[in-house]
């Protein structure tokens, strides 16, 4: 909150804590980059009276601080940010050939020379500029747009790739499926300054084997990395913080994935049928796993999911066939629909406290739980969530769970337990049925509806006891019952 005055009269503007932090980000940006100001200020005071040696240092300092202030705050300022990187690189390089003509020649500037020196500086960027695009062209098809140079098409043989972020006053461009036709053997290369990976831009490229993505990149776009069954080894960089949809899917050779503590969104189906994939380690900042993001991965064993997860997205686990052991994070609120369906081996799960729903199919076809406590904070079982495991063996409803929704725990056979708390208000249809070893139920008082076929086909089922007399209870309830009806 602050106080601000004007006409006479106080105002108070307050802010919340997004705000805050939005505005204290703005002004970090500011200060940093009036920091850097001063210094290019005092190179340019060096060169122009001949000290190119603390004139070089100073614009190479000055250009790494403010890659820096682009990669920590790409949304402040990008027009002057990026107009001061071109102002340095072009002092840079104009010094190094003066320095270089010292060195070689003898040649000593005047003050005067500086005035000259940019027009030379231009030719020779213009030339090697040229140059460049020409040998470019042996390896790419390419088309200039908008200032950039696009990589349509790999046409070269070359076993290693160097791409730069830039050729001249040109942005270099990845196209989207510009190495897909590509089968030999790759590694690829990127240049220092990328800050994004664009959209399939490598997908389809069965040749590719390594890939070396430099600090400074903050997001790998969807399906960048898709189809490429032969990559083996990828390096996230620190400044990483979003891998989009699909951007590592269906990649049959990775088999250790490691994160960085900055990486925030982990997008749908990002990782999607890695058969290979073993180990992962999650980032401390992870807030997101999208749909299916490590759905088929059937080698992976354990996922330990740091605290910091607020969303797993449905189906995101889902048929992971060595899938073992799971903990959810405390703050998750809601496990989606199918998150760890059919993963046929998973034995453990620690659900947090804070969870209010259990989604359809949740843990559908998980046959090795055997055990699992569900929470306090559960209010709604929803259909299918744990239908069909058939190593569960006991279960407790919590006092705040409403409703068990349609076919929960249907085909649960090794099903012995089930504990109903008060506060329970409908079970839904064939929400137990076919557990064939439940021997007895007792359904508390405030239930006060039990649907078709709730119980059906519970063939050992012997003994129910209904507290409440007025309980509606569908004709078909029980069928295939061997039970007393007692209230």
């Amino acid at each position: 909150m602050m106080a601000v005055s004007g006409f006479g009269q106080e105002k108070t503007l307050e802010y919340n804590s997004e705000e805050l932090a939005e505005k204290t980000e703005r002004e970090n940006a500011q200060t940093q980059y009036l920091l850097i100001y001063e210094e290019i200020k005092k190179a340019d005071k060096a060169k122009n009276i001949n000290e190119t040696k603390d004139a070089l240092t100073g614009y190479k300092n000055a250009y790494e601080k403010l890659l820096k202030v682009k990669s920590t705050y790409p949304w402040w300022e990008k027009t002057i940010i990026q107009y001061r990187i071109f102002y340095v690189e072009k002092n840079i390089q104009a010094l190094k050939e003066i320095e270089y003509l010292k060195k070689e020649y003898e040649f000593f500037p005047n003050v005067g020379f500086f005035k000259k020196i940019n027009k030379y500086i231009y030719e020779i960027n213009k030339k090697r500029t040229e140059q460049t695009i020409e040998k470019m062209e042996k390896s790419f098809e390419i088309y200039k747009v908008n200032g950039k140079i696009i990589l349509k098409k790999y046409i070269g043989q070359d076993s290693v790739i160097k791409i730069p972020v830039n050729i001249g006053k040109y942005k270099v461009e990845i196209g989207k499926f510009a190495f897909s036709s590509h089968d030999k053997h790759l590694r690829i290369d990127l240049s220092k300054g990328f800050t994004e990976i664009p959209e399939r831009a490598f997908s389809g490229c069965k040749g590719l084997q390594q890939v070396k993505i430099p600090e400074g990149l903050l997001k790998i776009g969807p399906w960048a990395f898709y189809g490429c069954t032969n990559l083996e080894k990828i390096e996230f960089p620190e400044t990483l913080k979003i891998i989009e949809e699909g951007a590592f899917a269906g990649n049959n050779k990775i088999q250790n994935i490691k994160l960085n503590d900055n990486v925030k969104v982990i997008g749908n189906q990002a990782f999607a049928g890695n058969e290979n994939l073993e180990k992962i380690y999650f980032s401390k900042a992870l807030e997101k796993v999208g749909k299916k993001a490590f759905s088929g991965c059937s080698k992976l064993k354990k996922a330990d999911l740091p605290k910091s997860v607020k969303e797993i997205g449905e189906e995101a686990f889902w048929l992971n066939d060595s899938l073992e052991e799971i903990s959810i994070p405390s703050d998750l609120d809601e496990i989606q629909a199918g998150t760890f369906g059919t993963c046929i081996n998973l034995k453990r799960v620690r659900l947090g406290e804070k969870i209010k729903k259990i989604g359809e199919g949740a843990f559908y076809e998980c046959t090795s739980l055997a055990d699992v406590k569900i929470p306090r904070s559960v209010e709604k079982i929803e259909e299918h969530a744990f239908a069909d495991c058939g190593a569960l063996q006991k279960v407790e409803i919590p006092h705040g769970c409403k409703e068990i929704d349609e076919r929960a725990f249907e085909w649960c056979r090794s099903l012995v337990e089930v504990k109903l708390n008060e506060g329970l208000k409908i079970i839904r249809p064939s929400a137990f049925a076919n557990c064939i070893s439940l021997t007895s139920i007792t359904i508390p008082k405030s239930v006060t509806v039990i649907e078709d076929k709730a119980f059906s086909n519970c063939k050992k089922l012997e003994h129910v006891i209904i507290k409440n007399e007025e309980t509606q209870i569908a004709y078909n309830a029980f069928e295939k019952c061997l039970f007393q009806i007692k209230k």
